[in-house]
């Protein structure tokens, strides 16, 4: 998945936002695979979800450009992770 890493534990499953160079930002190809990795963590039993960003950065939002662009499926994307049936925690390590 472009942009995205997903890690398993016992009982919640830690997923990343990898695209730190334009400070973790989503684009349509990041936000089509976070839709995936949510799609398949709710479907592993996992109980809770912690999503992240990578290097120390959370998420700067939507990218921009990708806005700009005009993608009419970055809506439909987006609508996706609003329907995510798990317990989200956002965070970042120390």
């Amino acid at each position: 998945m472009s942009g995205i890493e997903v890690h398993y534990g016992d009982h919640a499953a830690t997923v990343t936002i990898d695209r730190f160079a334009r400070r973790n930002s989503l684009d349509n190809e990041t936000l089509r695979s976070l839709a995936v990795a949510l799609t398949e963590v709710a479907g592993s039993g996992i109980s809770t979800l912690l999503l992240r960003g990578a290097e120390g950065t959370f998420c700067a939002g939507s990218d921009l450009h990708a806005l700009r662009a005009g993608d009419a499926d970055y809506a439909r994307e987006h609508a996706a992770l609003v329907s995510a049936s798990l317990p989200i925690s956002s965070g970042r390590r120390s």
